[in-house]
C-alpha cells in the first residue's frame, strides 16, 4: 500500500526496488522486523523500516502524509483503501503462506466445531 501520488505510482517494482523503499511496519509488540524481512534475507536484501506503528489504524494517515509504503494482508489493504486515499500495489514476491487446522475426531461432527472451522476457513480465504 502507498499513498496516492507516491513517486512509484504505476511502476512494476523489482524486489530490490521494493526493499529499497521506506516502509511502515505494523507491529503490536514493537518488533522491528516481520515475516517479510525473513524472506528478504533469503534474497540478500533488507528493507528500511522508517516508521513502526502498533496498529493498522495508524496507516491511512501515515501513508497519505508521506512517501512511505506498508505491506499488509490483502483484505486489510482493501478495507483501508475503501476509506482512505491509498493505492494497493502487488508485491514483487509471493508472500502467501499455508495455514492448517487440526481437531480431535470426536469434534468433527459437532455443529459448533464445524461452524467455527468454516468461519476460520472463510477468514483465511484471502
Amino acid at each position: 500500500m502507498r499513498g496516492r501520488g507516491h513517486p512509484i505510482a504505476g511502476q512494476n517494482l523489482s524486489i530490490e526496488a521494493y526493499a529499497a523503499l521506506n516502509h511502515i511496519l505494523v507491529s503490536p509488540r514493537g518488533d522491528t522486523s516481520g515475516a517479510l524481512d525473513r524472506i528478504l534475507v533469503d534474497f540478500g536484501l533488507r528493507r528500511r523500516i522508517a516508521l513502526l506503528v502498533a496498529t493498522y489504524l495508524a496507516l491511512p494517515v501515515a501513508l497519505a502524509a508521506s512517501d512511505l509504503v506498508a505491506t499488509v494482508p490483502s483484505r486489510t489493504a482493501r478495507q483501508i483503501a475503501a476509506t482512505a486515499e491509498i493505492d494497493i500495489m502487488p508485491l514483487p514476491i509471493d508472500f502467501s503462506t499455508t495455514v492448517s487446522m487440526a481437531w480431535h475426531r470426536r469434534a468433527a461432527s459437532e455443529p459448533a466445531q464445524a461452524w467455527f472451522r468454516a468461519l476460520l476457513i472463510e477468514a483465511a480465504g484471502d
